[in-house]
Formats: structure tokens, C-alpha cells, sequence
């Protein structure tokens, strides 16, 4: 749904289609997606639209990472191996979107960043 989105937002910005250019965007839109109800139930997004350009961050560093190493077996064993981890580091900014507008995690992932760890009841 938002990468059609992005493809227009480079036509009226005159932006030369890119494919970075369309994952930031799209990770964009779909950041506010997430943040605006967020904002509106508890008046912060606890952190949601960061989670989702740190997506768009984490695409980019695989893309050059990739572009270093090539293709084969070792990209491919890379590629999982950093999707895993970046979801995984970066997925606390996600849960406590959630958790400030009530939802309980069911598995506390502040232990990822060295936070303290939140109690749930």
C-alpha cells in the first residue's frame, strides 16, 4: 500500500525514482500509520515512528553492505543473519509504542538495549 504512495511522492517532488528513496518514504508512511493513533490515545507514540525509520536505516546499511560483498552464500547467510539482529535491536522502540497505549508485551525486550526491565503485572 505505501510503496504506490512513495512512487507519487517522487513524481511530485521531482525526485529521481530510487529504490532507498521508496523505502524511506514507505517506511515513513507507514510510521505515521502506526504513530498517529498512537498520539492520539496516549499523546506520545512511545517511540514508533523512529522504530520504522530505523527500518529504512537498517535496509540501507544491508544495501551497502551487500554491495561490498556481493552476491552468493555469505550474502545470504549476512542477509538473515542482520535482518534477525536489527529487528531484534531495534523492535523495543515498537513495543513501547504499544505499551503506551496499554498493551502489555508478553516478552519484555528491554533486556536487548541493557534497559531496566519493565514489570509486568
Amino acid at each position: 500500500m505505501v510503496l504506490s504512495h512513495a512512487s507519487y511522492f517522487s513524481r511530485v517532488l521531482g525526485v529521481r525514482r530510487s529504490h532507498l528513496f521508496t523505502v524511506f518514504t514507505g517506511f515513513t508512511l507507514s510510521g505515521l500509520l502506526h504513530a498517529v493513533p498512537a498520539w492520539t490515545i496516549s499523546r506520545s507514540d512511545g517511540g514508533m515512528m523512529f522504530y520504522f525509520l530505523l527500518q529504512a536505516v537498517g535496509i540501507g546499511i544491508e544495501e551497502l553492505i551487500f554491495a561490498c560483498i556481493g552476491d552468493g552464500k555469505l550474502s545470504r547467510a549476512f542477509g538473515w543473519a542482520w535482518t534477525f539482529s536489527w529487528f531484534a535491536v531495534t523492535n523495543i522502540f515498537f513495543v513501547e509504542g504499544l505499551v503506551v497505549i496499554g498493551m502489555q508485551p508478553i516478552v519484555d525486550w528491554r533486556w536487548v538495549l541493557g534497559y531496566e526491565t519493565v514489570r509486568i503485572n
